[in-house]
Formats: structure tokens, C-alpha cells, sequence
């Protein structure tokens, strides 16, 4: 090459696949043993880097309240080079001959960890307080300890009081933020009698109120209201009469809604304002049997048992206790948090995203098809089995309660417990056939790789002797132009690759 870098082309030496792990540790190295111990021990390690895909390192890992680093397992495909330096010893007298350096490719690194996220908040509390000793104890398992604690409001010692949280926050990479003022707020000067202009900040922006008429069905005394309130009414004018008539045509073929089931009748249009809508037809009860059920103007369920079928059932609990699992991680994909970022910078709007539809949840419980709606009216269950309880007359009640309505509690709780049943047999099913598919879909996915192994080795190899051509040219050059280079003596490996070491010669 004229004018530029002269070489010899290096050669290409064959070398052995033997994939390795690697953590790119944030710290000086100097004790291999206590980087094991911050990152929770090899087993730990292991694990993250079969399963779990997070890494852990506490800086303190004998202190209880440290927080730890989380970082993540990515896929890599890096060759691993050893490069040993020798030289003869030389005499008394004479000058120490050159180094010898030699070069191994040992395999290739295929996951690295990595700790290039922000870390929590630390707090480190001293443990001659009495809550820390509190929490050792625990960790400890020390009875004694425990049974002499006494609690904190009974002194005065001004001291931490509490056990410091575990988490103060989740987010690991920072968030974007334009630092715009708000459009609506504005800056004026306030002057009051006798003293100076005062600058204040008044935001424009009017504030609408939402109006509804609600009603405690628990008062025997309670009027219910036969029209919306006269503030309701002056805000209907702003709402189209189709609208307005589209809501009240359900009121009066049904006279008590759920939210839910008003959503799943009404057009798209309708359901954005459903907000203004619903305190123009109907009234809302604070609690009991009709509890978040929206009952038209005038009609008063107490007076008869024929509104029963309208009481809500809701169903809680249902799927049961669930294991205790690692907190979620808000992650954000650094390549994308700079181009956004890029865009604002740039006065260029983000890209639209195409929106998703609404999520329909049923309203409607058949006994075939569970939706995840855990709030239901007694008319809406058409499950043989239920609507036959429903039914019933057996369990009604002569006065309506402001708990339970027309059926006794007893019923009730018989409805519930069966309603309850079903949706649990359900669950249970799909968990079933989920497990059925994973297993096939698993078997599949073997039978594809195992074609496409042979493909994903040579693309391998190549990527990874071109990567090797263009490291060994570099070092070529280095070995024979600098002889006090910085790469320390060692036979057969690095004890401290991060390490502040000095060159020594034998």
C-alpha cells in the first residue's frame, strides 16, 4: 500500500469451537474470588446465564440494604484470544533480550454480561440503630434478638425508624424529556395594595368538572332523582342529540347497566363519551347489591324484586396464590431512546404508531368462555347451571337489603361459590392446553434447528475468521514496532485483566 499502513497479510490458523462466558465487570479486578461473591456466587452466575437472563452485583454483598446492579446476558460472537509475553532471564551484565509474544485463539465467547444500566438509590443505614440490628436478626434467624426488640416509638432516640425499602425505583435507563412549559399557563404580575408586583403562574386552561347524581340506597329516606342535575343539563347542549339518543334507547329496553355492558352496545363514538353521556340518563349507587351499576332516572329498585336480576356478582381471588417472582424491569432499548431522542432534538415529530383497537371484554358469562371480567349482573350469566339459581325463587327475600337486595345472603354466596367454580375449571383448561401447545410447538422448533445448525456454523465461522484476520494485522504491527508495551508477564493466562500492574522482567 502507498502512503498508508504496510503489513504482512497474516495467516489463517484453524482453531477449536469451544464456546465461553464472559462478564464485563464495572471495577478493577484484583480478587476473582470477591467478584464471585458480588455477583451471588457461581451458582448464581449460572443461573443467569442458562435461564434468568439478569445478573446481580452488590457492591456490599454482607449488607442487607444493598441494591443491587441488575445487568443483562447478551448474545455475542467474539473469538477469545491469550496472548503470552516471555523473555529469557538475563545474566548480570547483560542487556535483557527482547519479548516474545505469542498468540491462541482458545474459542469463542457467544453471551457476555453486561452492566450498562443506571443503579438504585443506596442507602446505607448504621447498624449501631436498632432497626438494622432488627434486620440482621431476621436474616439470622436469632430468636434471642428477636424476643429483646423492643419497638422504636417507645424511646426517643432520634434514629431510622424504619426498614428501608427494598426498591425505590425500577427504571433503568433515563427518560427523555423536552423541558417545554405547558402551553396553557402564563406569567403575570399580581399587584396587591401597598407592595410590589409579584409574579405568578396562571394556567388558562379550564378545568371541566364531572357531574353525577349518586344515590345510598342504604337511606330509606334517599329521593331518587327523576332528571339529571340542572349543572348536567347546561353541559348537554355541547353533545349531539345522536349520541344522547342512542344511550337512552338501552335505558329504556334495559333499565340498569354496568359500564362494561353500556361499552360492549354502544357505537365507538358513543363509548368516548360515555363520561358526558351516562349523568344525562341515569344515576349511580354509592355501594350494595347495585354497587357501580348505572340506574335510569326515575326507577327505584327497591320497590320491587323484579330488579334482582339486575344486582351485581363479582368473583375475587380466582387464580389462586401465585409464586413469589423477580420485580419487573422498565427497560428502554437504548437504539431506540437515541432516536427519539434525536428526533426532539431535531424539531421532528415522532413516527405515528398505528393504534390498537379496543379490547372488548364481555360482559356476558356462558360457562364456555372466560373474558377476564371478574363483575358481572345476574342477568348477564347464561350459563345453564348459574341462570337456573338465578332464577329461583327459593332465596328471595320480602324487603329489599341494602347489602344483598331480593336474595338472601346464603344465596348469594351459593351463586358466587358456583360462579367461582366455573371460572376456576376454566383457567385451568387453558392452562392445560397451553402446556400441550408449548410442548408441540417445542418439538417443532428441534426438528428446524437442528436443519438450520449446519447454516448457523458456517455463517459463525466466517464472521468469526474475518474478525481474527483484521485483529491479527493490528498485532502484528504492535509486536514488531513497540517492545515496552503495557501486556503483562504471564506464562499461561491473566490474573488481573482490570488490575494495576506493573511490567516486570525476571
Amino acid at each position: 500500500m502507498e502512503g498508508g499502513l504496510k503489513y504482512k497479510e497474516a495467516k489463517i490458523y484453524p482453531f477449536s469451537l469451544k464456546e465461553y462466558c464472559s462478564i464485563e465487570f464495572p471495577g478493577y479486578v484484583k480478587d476473582v474470588n470477591k467478584v464471585y461473591e458480588m455477583l451471588g456466587g457461581m451458582e448464581s452466575i449460572c443461573q443467569a446465564f442458562k435461564d434468568t437472563n439478569v445478573l446481580e452485583l452488590r457492591y456490599r454483598p454482607k449488607n442487607p440494604f444493598c441494591h443491587p446492579i441488575n445487568g443483562e446476558i447478551m448474545k455475542t460472537v467474539n473469538p477469545l484470544l491469550k496472548i503470552t509475553r516471555r523473555r529469557k532471564k538475563a545474566k548480570p551484565g547483560e542487556k535483557p533480550s527482547e519479548w516474545e509474544i505469542s498468540y491462541k485463539i482458545v474459542g469463542v465467547v457467544t453471551k457476555v454480561g453486561r452492566f450498562r444500566g443506571m443503579s438504585d438509590y443506596q442507602v446505607i443505614p448504621k447498624f449501631s440503630y436498632d432497626m438494622p440490628k432488627l434486620a440482621k436478626a431476621i436474616k439470622d434467624l436469632d430468636v434471642d434478638k428477636l424476643e429483646s426488640y423492643k419497638n422504636l416509638t417507645d424511646n426517643n432516640k432520634s434514629e431510622l425508624c424504619n426498614i428501608p425499602a427494598p426498591v425505590f425505583t425500577s427504571i433503568e435507563w433515563p427518560q427523555n424529556y423536552g423541558y417545554l412549559q405547558l402551553t396553557s399557563v402564563v406569567k403575570v404580575f399580581v399587584k396587591k395594595k401597598d407592595q410590589e408586583p409579584v409574579l405568578k403562574l396562571i394556567n388558562r386552561s379550564k378545568k371541566t368538572k364531572l357531574i353525577i347524581a349518586t344515590v345510598d340506597l342504604s337511606d330509606p329516606n334517599c329521593k331518587i332523582p327523576t332528571k339529571p342535575p340542572a349543572a348536567v343539563t347546561a353541559h348537554s347542549k355541547y353533545i349531539s342529540s345522536i349520541y344522547v339518543n342512542e344511550i337512552a334507547e338501552l335505558f329504556d329496553k334495559r333499565p340498569i347497566w354496568s359500564r362494561i355492558a353500556l361499552v360492549n352496545n354502544l357505537s365507538e363514538d358513543s363509548v368516548k363519551r360515555i363520561k358526558q353521556l351516562l349523568p344525562l340518563v341515569s344515576y349511580t349507587v354509592v355501594h350494595g347489591a347495585f354497587r357501580d351499576c348505572w340506574i335510569k332516572y326515575g326507577v327505584d329498585p327497591r320497590v320491587s324484586n323484579e330488579f334482582r336480576f339486575y344486582q351485581t356478582m363479582d368473583i375475587r381471588n380466582i387464580k389462586g396464590p401465585r409464586p413469589l417472582n423477580r420485580a419487573k424491569r422498565h427497560n428502554i432499548n437504548e437504539s431506540e431512546s437515541s432516536k427519539s431522542f434525536l428526533n426532539i432534538s431535531l424539531g421532528q415529530n415522532p413516527p405515528k404508531e398505528n393504534k390498537p383497537k379496543r379490547n372488548v371484554v364481555s360482559h356476558i358469562f356462558n360457562g364456555k368462555v372466560f373474558s377476564g371480567n371478574i363483575i358481572y349482573q345476574l342477568c348477564d350469566l347464561s350459563d345453564p347451571r348459574l341462570k337456573k339459581i338465578v332464577n329461583t325463587k327459593k332465596g328471595l327475600i320480602k324487603e329489599f337489603n341494602d347489602r344483598d337486595g331480593w336474595y338472601s345472603r346464603q344465596h348469594l354466596d351459593k351463586i358466587r361459590e358456583e360462579l367461582r367454580k366455573t371460572v376456576q375449571k376454566l383457567l385451568e383448561d387453558n392452562n392445560n392446553e397451553e402446556n400441550v401447545d408449548d410442548i408441540v410447538s417445542d418439538y417443532e422448533e428441534s426438528e428446524e434447528e437442528d436443519i438450520e445448525t449446519e447454516q448457523s456454523a458456517n455463517n459463525t465461522a466466517e464472521s468469526i475468521n474475518k474478525s481474527i484476520k483484521e485483529l491479527m494485522k493490528n498485532l502484528s504491527v504492535n509486536s514488531s514496532t513497540d517492545n515496552n508495551n503495557n501486556i503483562d508477564d504471564d506464562d499461561d493466562y491473566y490474573n488481573d485483566v482490570f488490575g494495576d500492574d506493573d511490567d516486570s522482567s525476571d
